[in-house]
């Protein structure tokens, strides 16, 4: 089992699975798994599984929440977005004390 923390991968029925970057360690987590990620950890995550799956996020303490319930799209699925969008959200990012990295191979 991951680390005790944070990110709990939650679901209704059928596999769910995410696969996280937690530093330099990739960790696959399910339902019911929590994995902690300390403040200023490089990290990133997604589902790998065929299902829909969600997340559960507490931080600690908080204020980066606010930037996904600005930025965030709740009437819809996500879709991935393209690089052009990360580019637009470089300073916002900065200005909720976040970093967006290069993810060159970060999934190979």
């Amino acid at each position: 089992m991951p680390a005790v923390g944070c990110f709990p991968a939650l679901s209704n029925e059928g596999a769910r699975e995410f696969e996280f970057i937690n530093g330099h360690e990739k960790i696959t987590a399910g339902t019911s798994d929590f994995l902690y990620i300390p403040k200023g950890t490089r990290h990133a995550f997604k589902n790998i599984s065929q299902n829909t799956a969600r997340l559960l996020v507490f931080y600690t303490p908080a204020g980066p929440e606010s930037f996904f319930l600005t930025h965030g799209e709740t009437d819809r699925a996500p879709e991935p977005w393209p690089e052009e969008k990360f580019n637009e959200l470089v300073d916002i990012l900065g200005a909720h004390n976040m970093v967006l990295l290069p993810s060159d191979h970060d999934w190979d």
